[in-house]
């Protein structure tokens, strides 16, 4: 198998032969990188059996440098130092033990809702959930169709239709939580790329956001809606930002 190195609290793993439950697009997030938040962000919830799987790809810094590990300039050096200090920080975090504990009791009960089997299945869209983007979606191409044909009703129904389809499947499919199939989670985004390119937008939010989030100068995020919203004090000010005072949040 091609070698894929990656590091994760300080230890290097070549996982070129692991057979991902979310697929080639979960590892490639990590290749050649520091993965510590990533892991951390995905498995918060699951991490001893990850945690377990990864000790069997784990290589000494000498084989990591073999295999063609690309972290040997100082700015990546640094910046993954920099993600593995903030995720020390962050897993102490009496904030995030809460958040992780609501998650938990809400998809142990989503389990014993559903009479799954295994945790993991309970993150996965339920049969409601696609019958939810199976309806908007027919609603969607229905409004669509009237547009073409020159309703004026249609002129408003059809974008914001559009977007309830859209948002609906193609966030949770990025996130590997639409099916249990890796293959189809990759797929749909491709079907209705009308947001962003799929693979940016992994780059963008999978990997920047989720390694960061909201940090002011590091989480690509926060500066996507510049001209409208100063999020972060990191922001330059503009006069439009002004208007900021009258949103209801």
């Amino acid at each position: 198998a091609r070698p894929l190195v990656t590091r994760i609290h300080g230890r290097y793993y070549d996982l070129g032969g692991f057979s991902h439950p979310g697929g080639c697009p979960a590892l490639e997030c990590a290749r050649d990188r520091d993965a510590t938040a990533l892991f951390e962000s995905y498995h918060a919830l699951h991490r001893d059996l990850p945690a377990k799987v990864l000790r069997r790809y784990e290589l000494d810094p000498e084989e990591a440098a073999a295999a063609g590990r690309r972290f040997d300039g100082e700015q990546a050096v640094e910046a993954a130092d920099v993600a593995e200090v903030d995720w020390i920080e962050t897993l102490a975090s009496p904030f995030r033990a809460d958040l992780l504990a609501c998650a938990r009791r809400y998809f142990e009960e989503e389990q014993r809702r559903r009479g799954l089997r295994r945790f993991g299945e309970a993150t996965r869209a339920p049969l409601r959930r696609w019958l939810e983007v199976a309806v908007l979606g027919a609603l969607f191409f229905a409004a669509l169709v009237a547009l073409l044909r020159g309703s004026w009703p249609a002129l408003l129904a059809a974008p914001a239709l559009g977007w309830l389809f859209l948002v609906n499947f193609w966030h949770d499919a990025l996130h590997f939580a639409m099916s249990p199939s890796w293959r189809l989670n990759a797929a749909l985004p491709y079907l209705f790329p009308w947001f962003i390119s799929p693979k940016l937008w992994m780059h963008q939010h999978v990997i920047g956001h989720h390694v960061s989030p909201n940090h002011p100068l590091r989480d690509p995020d926060v500066r996507a809606a510049l001209p409208v919203l100063r999020q972060t004090p990191g922001v330059p000010w503009c006069p439009r930002h002004a208007a900021q005072r009258h949103l209801p949040w």
